[in-house]
């Protein structure tokens, strides 16, 4: 996924890992990770400012394909928390 706002600087995001955990079935658990790189193009190149692997793992009150949809959608809001406060940060 790329996301253009301005034409000044691009998000490209890639989900690395998206899966319900239930190795240990008392504690099953939703995992995301994803990598994102902040570029910026200029006329010579694009330029990567800033490159971020962020997740999350949420516990599942069970192993049913609706625990895990929400569970889901839960880590994914945490790692876009996590990603809008890297992206908030003044830069380095």
């Amino acid at each position: 996924m790329r996301i253009d706002a301005d034409g000044a600087a691009e998000l490209d995001a890639s989900v690395l890992e998206l899966y319900g955990d239930y190795r240990d079935a008392s504690r099953p658990r939703a995992v995301v990770r994803a990598r994102f790189l902040l570029l910026e193009d200029t006329a010579e190149a694009t330029h990567v400012t800033a490159d971020w692997t962020l997740g999350a793992e949420v516990p599942l009150p069970g192993p049913g394909a609706p625990e895990l949809a929400r569970g889901l959608g839960a880590a994914w809001g945490s790692v876009l928390a996590q990603l809008a406060e890297k992206l908030a940060a003044p830069p380095p």
